[in-house]
């Protein structure tokens, strides 16, 4: 969610660096939770503040979470794909010993039913 909230430097004493959109939307799960909070408070329940703060995250961010998750996904899809290797490497080659015609399998199934029965 990086596109959604910014990110700030761990020094970062106040959100000057952010975007419009970035604050306004860090404001808005700030909101939300406090009127969580409040609302929790008023049917006599506490809240703990990250069980709130991530309930707000999840209602505000529900319109991109869809793609968030699948942008996620491409990324390490591609990540593992770069780790594949699907060139041969020529080392060893393997030959194909299937029969390929009808007397070459029965010879072939011949051959094997000897060495198990003798």
């Amino acid at each position: 969610y990086e596109d959604f909230y910014g990110t700030l430097p761990k020094d970062a004493i106040d959100w000057n660096s952010l975007t419009p959109g970035q604050k306004m939307n860090r404001w808005t799960v700030i909101e939300m939770m406090d009127q969580m909070i409040a609302g929790a408070r008023t049917l006599g329940r506490e809240l703990k503040i990250d069980e709130t703060l991530n309930l707000a995250h999840l209602s505000i961010t529900e319109p991109i979470r869809e793609k968030v998750i699948r942008e996620d996904i491409k990324t390490k899809v591609i990540k593992r794909n770069k780790n594949l290797t699907l060139k041969p490497s020529g080392t060893t080659q393997s030959t194909d010993t299937k029969p390929q015609t009808k007397q070459e399998l029965e010879s072939a199934t011949v051959e094997r039913l000897n060495k198990v029965f003798g």
